[in-house]
């Protein structure tokens, strides 16, 4: 039987924010829009994300040299839910696509370079992204969020994200503990915070959040946790995994 798939097609504009821009932007957003359907606390929830990669870092390096035509591969698992999904996350030009679908009975599995391929139920549609290339599991990333939604415009979200951490993966990587290896901030102590705030949207934006953008002077940035926390390892001097473990 083939597992249910979920399909997103949308923009994503990214922002880095300080912290006083955080406190004026999340008032903004949050008398405008709900809470999403993950949301426990005022403080937000914790998403979790193990990421694969390829042996000669493909995902890593196409993002280094801004490739217009690049995808990733994750797992992913929010505080209020037990369930893991995977995900493809793929980019073409400004436009994003990515394809989820929820894996039952996966808690505790041990993640290594055959695991994605042995999956049973998975759709064509991500079967094909992941079987041209040997993926492995390569890091994970853990940071909080708060997440906004609209009930006019049913694709609009915004969500701020705060308290990154990379993971590096234990010797025996599990969907378990793969999430509670040694953690590393994105940023040191005597760094600035930074708030990342992605707005995601199918076709137009409001004007209310446009007039929002344009008061603060907010300008698209480039950023992607997984290549930061590929760096924040690296910082480290730490590797990115124990490659011993999976070969």
């Amino acid at each position: 039987m083939v597992l249910p798939l979920s399909t997103f097609e949308r923009y994503e504009y990214k922002y880095q924010l300080n912290h006083l821009q955080y406190r004026q932007l999340h008032t903004l957003i949050r008398d405008r829009l709900s809470p999403d359907e993950h949301q426990v606390s005022e403080a937000g929830y914790v998403v979790d994300s193990l990421y694969f990669d390829t042996l000669d870092h493909r995902s890593f390096w196409d993002k280094e040299g801004s490739i217009e035509n690049r995808y990733k591969v994750r797992l992913r698992r929010y505080q209020s839910e037990s369930k893991i999904f995977l995900e493809i996350k793929e980019k073409r030009n400004e436009d994003i696509s990515k394809y989820r679908v929820a894996l039952p009975g996966m808690n505790d599995q041990l993640v290594d370079e055959n695991f994605l391929n042995q999956i049973p139920g998975i759709p064509d549609k991500i079967s094909h992204k992941v079987s041209v290339a040997l993926f492995h599991p390569e890091l994970s990333i853990r940071y909080l969020r708060q997440a906004f939604i609209s009930d006019h415009f049913t694709k609009l979200r915004v969500t701020f994200d705060y308290d990154l951490e990379a993971i590096q993966l234990n010797s025996e990587c599990t969907t378990t503990n793969a999430f509670t290896g040694l953690s590393l901030p994105f940023q040191s102590p005597d760094e600035q915070k930074i708030i990342i705030m992605e707005i995601k949207f199918s076709t137009l934006l409001p004007v209310w959040l446009l007039q929002i953008l344009q008061e603060y002077n907010l300008q698209r940035q480039s950023y992607s946790k997984y290549f930061m926390a590929h760096q924040t390892l690296q910082q480290y001097n730490l590797p990115v995994c124990d490659y011993q473990s999976f070969y």
